[in-house]
């Protein structure tokens, strides 16, 4: 449990140094959601006609 916890606030202050004091009063799901949301967007974004071609 308390490695569980430690974890928690390890990553807890990895994204919050990441993307700012602005996500501090939301929660950690929240928090990756977000930043899952934003890298399948831009993943899109950067996507070529070779990457079709698989």
């Amino acid at each position: 449990m308390k490695t569980t916890i430690i974890l928690r606030d390890d990553l807890y202050g990895l994204l919050t140094a990441t993307f700012g004091k602005r996500n501090m009063s939301k929660t950690i799901n929240e928090i990756l959601f977000e930043t899952l949301r934003e890298c399948a967007h831009l993943q899109e974004s950067t996507r070529t006609d070779s990457d079709d071609r698989v």
